[in-house]
């Protein structure tokens, strides 16, 4: 039986290059990025931080309101796990909420405010969402 590769110590943001601190939550280690605040979630990390209350929170600085940090990347961008190119989404009730997936790994990365915003659907949000499908 072969033992999982070991996780590395730490790793580069896909938005600027930025190395990647970890943030222990949710009893996981978390990777949030200090330049920009876009936070990185190995596969099934998602769940455990929104099944704990309070942590999407403590994690997510939330958006800086400052412009784009220098070295920036828009557009495509690469998993800092296994270099892949990654794929945009959004999540289905929260639209304007565009996360890039890792389709080989699982990973996923939320922009700074995203996954915040994401753990707070609004009552705007809901109401939305039951009219769509009472239509549909």
């Amino acid at each position: 039986m072969s033992t999982p590769a070991a996780r590395p110590a730490s790793i580069l943001c896909p938005n600027d290059g930025s190395l990647m601190e970890r943030v222990p939550i949710a009893g996981i280690e978390a990777d949030r990025c200090a330049a920009c605040g876009a936070v990185w979630l190995d596969a099934m990390e998602l769940e455990r931080i929104l099944a704990e209350d309070g942590a999407p929170a403590k994690l997510d600085i939330g958006p800086s309101g400052k412009d784009l940090p220098k070295g920036h990347r828009i557009g495509r961008k690469v998993c800092p796990r296994d270099r892949r190119e990654m794929l945009s989404i959004s999540d289905p009730e929260q639209p304007h909420i565009i996360t890039e997936f890792c389709l080989t790994c699982g990973g996923i990365l939320f922009d700074a405010g995203e996954l915040l915003d994401l753990s707070r659907l609004t009552l705007r949000e809901r109401v939305r969402n039951l009219v769509r499908r009472l239509k549909g």
